[in-house]
């Protein structure tokens, strides 16, 4: 089968985690037997063609808004012409596309309309009413305009957790044409000999720097933390428009010595194997991958007490929740695991045993094989 993905963002864009979401797909996919093409927006003045772990990567020039909007978003005049003239090249079985407010699933969505093909649409996050103001009016408006062509004219939409599918249910997506696919992870990547410390003080963040994700939250509590542990370590992974404003407030709060802003890393597993912790503060999160990697590392992981994640850190056993947006619950919720080496051995642990038994790619890319199959040859069961 020859399948075609688009998405916005792509290697070597490997802030996010639809990027590596889609990378571990193609491959998987690829491994089963299937040709993937990978069509996304050159916003890294990256070549415009190139074949990278077995994967067909085609490149078109756009225009990167999020430091202008403060949204992750782009936009390309050529994307619609390039991406006719590469499917009458490539002539794709399936069309996949991911999330609903990128540009490549706007025109993804016109390209099924004009070429007749089977095409699914994966959604990573759910509600983002966090978003308030004026941006998040126009975002919701955005939103239900998008919701309503993916509805229309989609074949399938999965959605990566249970609280994913039910808000797009609840936004106009039909019950019967969504379900569940899980984000996964790479095991053996990440495959990590932990020994579990005595007197830890390393802790990660991994993730895009923007205000969902709470970065900011996580910086709050290292200005709070550090007069407890005043040799503890903030190690923050990825690029995005709060850096900046983060590095700010880590200067004039003479966080300099305490953290420690590494950008955007092609491979995380040294960083991952260095750090104690793992910290994922959201306000809103779909199946967080960072999550994933983390507990496929063998890390102990605070998360926030949100939808999404509580899907995969049950508190006390996987993992440890707090309630998001509380640096001052976060900072405490850090401070009693870093005293206590044995809770982060047993939850870590526990955690690993979670994403060897649900969360394996082998598993997941078989799933997506299953309805990409049900959607070239109808099946009454869509």
């Amino acid at each position: 089968m020859k399948i075609l993905i688009l998405t916005d963002y792509f290697y070597p864009h490997i802030s996010g985690g639809v990027e590596k979401v889609v990378l571990e797909l193609s491959q998987n996919l690829i491994k089963l037997g299937h040709e993937v093409c990978v069509l996304t927006l050159n916003t890294t003045k990256s070549k415009k063609e190139e074949n990278f772990c077995g994967v067909h990567i085609v490149r078109v020039n756009a225009y990167d808004l999020t430091k202008i909007i403060g949204l992750q978003s782009a936009i390309s005049i050529n994307l619609w012409s390039e991406s006719k003239k590469l499917i009458n090249e490539f002539h794709p079985d399936v069309i996949h596309l991911h999330n609903r407010l990128f540009f490549t699933t706007l025109i993804g969505i016109f390209l099924r309309k004009h070429f007749h093909l089977p095409t699914l649409v994966t959604i990573h996050i759910g509600n983002i009413d966090y978003i308030t103001g004026i941006k998040g009016y126009f975002i919701r408006k955005l939103e239900k305009f998008m919701i309503r062509l993916i509805n229309n004219n989609s074949s399938f939409v999965t959605a990566v957790s249970k609280n994913v599918r039910e808000n797009v249910i609840t936004l106009g997506i039909k019950p019967d044409k969504c379900t569940i696919v899980p984000n996964g992870v790479n095991l053996p990547f990440f495959n990590v000999h932990r020994s579990y410390v005595k007197n830890p003080r390393k802790i990660v963040f991994v993730g895009r720097l923007i205000d969902n994700k709470g970065p900011q939250i996580l910086v709050e509590s290292a200005n709070i933390l550090i007069k407890k542990i005043p040799d503890v370590k903030f190690f923050i992974v990825g690029e995005g428009p709060l850096r900046k404003k983060l590095e700010k407030y880590s200067q004039k709060n003479y966080l300099t010595k305490n953290i420690t802003f590494l950008g955007g890393l092609e491979d995380i597993r040294e960083i991952m194997k260095e750090c104690d912790l793992y910290v994922r503060p959201s306000f809103a999160d779909g199946m967080p991958l960072g999550v994933l990697e983390a507990l496929a590392s063998q890390l102990p992981v605070v998360a926030s007490r949100i939808d999404g994640i509580t899907e995969i850190i049950q508190h006390g056993k996987t993992g440890h929740l707090v309630t998001s947006g509380n640096g001052k619950e976060l900072a405490e919720a850090i401070y009693e695991l870093l005293m206590n080496p044995s809770y982060m051995e047993k939850i870590s642990k526990n955690g690993f045993e979670l994403v060897q038994s649900k969360y394996d790619w082998t598993h997941i890319a078989t799933e997506y094989e299953k309805y990409y199959k049900k959607i070239v040859v109808p099946s009454p069961e869509l």
